[in-house]
């Protein structure tokens, strides 16, 4: 996987691991892990054409509740999300008991079940031929088939599965999305480097490298020799101070002829491995790639946890309430009307987060939150970044003025 970051063909090779390489990197992971509880937390409603709540008697919203036989509803989001956010596509791939009724799950001898494919396992089998034909224009989208290996899955219809797309769609291939992975190639491939840098500086503090000082060349008299008080043939054995000290070293068991102590007869320098690395503001870098990545998927500053400082409870609140408008709402609409489509359904599926406690409606938190956004919108005024008609229209818009 690290080598594939560095590749040239950032976007032919990583388009089979974008999970994984989310997965791999936590800003990318902790981000979509974090939209991915927010949207499991909706509510799954019904309304039939007259706005009548429907939820408990609907047959839609019983399948998504229970969607297949290893996922509840919550779990099965989630996953859709993972895949969706990481990809830039995603399928959801019907299957029934009675096969070409899978969209009559309002038929109670026919069991429909619902499964997310991993695009990281998706494998197209199309011919040379077809995707020959495909590239012309001569054939289109519906004949794009593929194996899913992991469910078992083999020559899957494009045109027969619930298909999502995040930002836009391939240009050469429709039939599949453009990740937001693919324009933070630098910014990934840094954060990478930066964490294996710090990494690689923690592993080398302490350790020391010590080697011949070349610069340097004193005399020590270790190899001026020295008499041992014994005759070899009636002539004075002779040996090195160098080689005295090295058998009276190991004759403490020190050391053997193989390994542990070890004399130089020139100069010796030492330095520390971690040397010019320290310098180096790995946690700075990897912060402001990680920032980048965060803005990317949009998420708050409020959020990002990139710094020690905590953002205020109601800069909190309203970041949250940003979040759940503005990303997860459109998302949840996205997943909600893709499936009625699909189905044909009659009744009107969504998902309600009014629930959540950031919108609790009790005395406090409005007034905190309320005084938030006027903080927020007169800054804007006083800055002349909107004028006072854009203001009062914010205010009301808050109910905060009528």
């Amino acid at each position: 996987m690290f080598q594939a970051l560095f590749s040239s063909s950032w976007e032919t090779i990583n388009q089979n691991f974008y999970t994984k390489l989310a997965q791999s990197v936590d800003p990318i992971d902790s981000t979509i892990t974090f939209y991915a509880e927010i949207l499991s937390s909706g509510i799954l409603k019904s309304l039939d054409k007259k706005g009548v709540d429907v939820t408990e008697n609907d047959a839609l919203i019983a399948l998504l509740k229970n969607p297949n036989e290893f996922q509840n509803f919550q779990q099965f989001i989630k996953e859709w999300l993972y895949y969706h956010y990481s990809h830039g596509w995603n399928y959801v791939v019907p299957k029934s008991t009675s096969v070409g009724f899978e969209k009559r799950i309002d038929k109670p001898t026919v069991k429909t079940t619902l499964y997310n494919c991993d695009p990281d396992h998706v494998k197209w089998n199309n011919s040379f031929v077809s995707n020959i034909l495909n590239f012309l224009g001569i054939i289109r989208d519906k004949k794009i088939v593929f194996d899913y290996y992991p469910l078992g899955f083999r020559s899957v219809n494009y045109s027969d599965v619930i298909s999502f797309i995040d930002v836009r769609q391939n240009s050469e291939r429709p039939w599949v999305g453009v990740s937001r992975l693919l324009s933070l190639r630098q910014q990934i491939q840094n954060y990478s480097l930066s964490l294996q840098g710090k990494e690689n500086l923690i592993k080398r503090t302490g350790s020391i490298l010590v080697s011949l000082d070349a610069a340097k060349n004193e005399d020590l008299g270790l190899d001026s020799g020295i008499g041992t008080g014994k005759f070899i043939e009636g002539i004075p054995e002779i040996i090195t101070h160098k080689e005295k000290l090295e058998k009276d070293m190991r004759a403490t068991g020190l050391g053997n002829p193989s390994m542990g102590i070890m004399f130089s007869t020139l100069p010796l320098k030492s330095s520390p491995l971690s040397a010019g690395l320290e310098n180096v503001k790995f946690d700075d870098y990897a912060i402001e790639d990680a920032r980048q990545i965060l803005n990317k998927y949009n998420l708050p500053k409020e959020f990002q946890n990139l710094t020690k400082e905590t953002a205020k409870f109601a800069n909190r609140q309203l970041a949250m309430i940003e979040v759940i408008q503005n990303t997860i709402e459109p998302l949840a609409t996205s997943f909600c009307d893709k499936m009625q489509t699909y189905f044909n359904w009659e009744n009107k599926i969504s998902l309600d987060f009014s629930h959540l406690s950031v919108f609790a409606d009790n005395e406090q938190t409005r007034t905190t939150t309320q005084q938030a956004v006027y903080d927020l919108y007169f800054k804007l005024f006083t800055d002349e970044v909107i004028d006072e008609k854009e203001f009062k229209a914010k205010l009301q818009e808050h109910g905060i003025i009528n």
